[in-house]
């Protein structure tokens, strides 16, 4: 988080596509990192497997949500005359507050739940069943659409589109907030409707839906 911080105001003072590569990089490297440790933490804690889907699920929802405020929020900005540069304020003033909440997080909690089971425990990829398989390769597609879709869409709709900044941004914030919706109702549908019925059949919508 340290090192997000830094990158942050390195670009903000020392504005340029170098200073802007280097920031992409660390915040990107340490974020992933972040989220990683967070989620693995979130399982650590949570013993009762419900419990602990539903708190992975939490955390997935404010990523969602942030999704869906920064596009509006940035193209404000800009749409205003703010510099490039201002707009990432934005980012020291979410890892500044990250960085404070770490202070405050307990990490002797992975102390207090290790038991020898755990210690003996290691991870094989040998174990994993053929349906694993197929749900990781499924969800790095999700997620490879996802990062396409976002980084492409904004600029399609105002170079292609010719919509204005504003108007252009407001198709991401829309997906995000959907995709807020659903990280909210996942547990209450899953837990009402099998998954290998929910599962293809919201396949089937976004695929046509994409078409």
């Amino acid at each position: 988080v340290i090192i997000g911080v830094a990158s942050s105001l390195i670009t903000f003072y020392y504005p340029s596509m170098l200073t802007l590569k280097i920031l992409f990089t660390c915040v990107g490297f340490a974020g992933g990192l972040f989220m990683a440790i967070s989620s693995y933490m979130v399982v650590h804690i949570y013993h009762r497997h419900k419990i602990r889907a539903m708190n992975v699920i939490f955390t997935d929802f404010f990523f969602s949500f942030g999704g869906a405020l920064i596009p509006i929020l940035a193209t404000y900005l800009i749409i205003h005359n703010f510099s490039w540069n201002t707009i990432y304020l934005l980012l020291q003033i979410t890892a500044i507050g990250i960085l404070i909440l770490t202070f405050f997080a307990d990490f002797s909690v992975f102390n207090r739940n290790n038991n020898s089971s755990e210690k003996h425990s290691t991870l094989s990829f040998s174990s994993w069943s053929f349906s694993l398989y197929c749900i990781a390769f499924a969800a790095f597609l999700f997620l490879l659409a996802q990062l396409t879709m976002t980084s492409y869409a904004q600029s399609y709709f105002q170079d292609v589109l010719h919509w204005g900044a504003m108007d252009a941004s407001k198709p991401l914030s829309y997906f995000w907030i959907a995709q807020c919706v659903g990280l909210f109702l996942s547990p209450l549908i899953t837990y009402k409707i099998p998954l290998r019925r929910i599962l293809p059949t919201f396949m089937i919508i976004a695929t046509i839906s994409l078409a």
